[in-house]
């Protein structure tokens, strides 16, 4: 049995007791599942993974989808990207997920979950936020949620409305 604890805000849950660099058994899988789609948010602490062993971590919930730009792909493991502010010249670093998105939303197949781990991370700053959507259509007042109910949604890559001027504009697709 895992032991677990709310992360304050509407959803998300603080996991501990799991070793991820072992491929887990099936109660804990279950068990972690079912954790997933109840909380839709879960901080593992305290990992040491390879890049191997967070592929098969990942693999657990469905099929790793490599970014579409190829050059954001980490060499050797084209499955994963390495996010980071330490760059290797005097560059500036890339902004392009300092605003609010959705991991491959405009995929036809699109991903069942973003998974993140954090190898080096500020004392202060740098955090990752998440959205309740669930949470945000529950508050909508009913009038709107008739008026919207039906509606598509079409996402598509790339900067929009959202961006900020100094966000990194990844270019066209094709264009990599």
């Amino acid at each position: 049995m895992l032991k677990t604890s709310p992360i304050q805000g509407s959803f998300g849950v603080h996991i501990e007791g799991l070793n991820l660099s072992e491929p887990l058994e099936t109660d804990p899988l279950k068990e972690l599942f079912g954790l997933f789609h109840e909380h839709q948010v879960m901080v593992i602490p305290g990992q040491s993974l390879t890049p191997e062993q967070f592929l098969v971590f990942g693999s657990n919930f469905g099929r790793p989808h490599p970014h579409v730009i190829e050059r954001a792909r980490m060499k050797g493991y084209p499955a994963l990207m390495t996010i980071t502010n330490k760059m290797k010249d005097d560059s500036r670093p890339k902004q392009g997920a300092a605003h609010w998105h959705t991991d491959q939303s405009y995929e036809e197949d699109p991903a069942s979950a973003t998974i993140l781990y954090s190898i080096e991370a500020p004392e202060t700053g740098g955090e990752t936020l998440f959205a309740d959507m669930f949470q945000a259509y529950d508050d909508l007042p009913d009038k709107m949620k008739s008026r919207i109910e039906g509606l598509r949604a079409k996402h598509v890559y790339g900067t929009g409305v959202a961006a900020r001027k100094d966000d990194y504009d990844p270019g066209a697709l094709g264009s990599q």
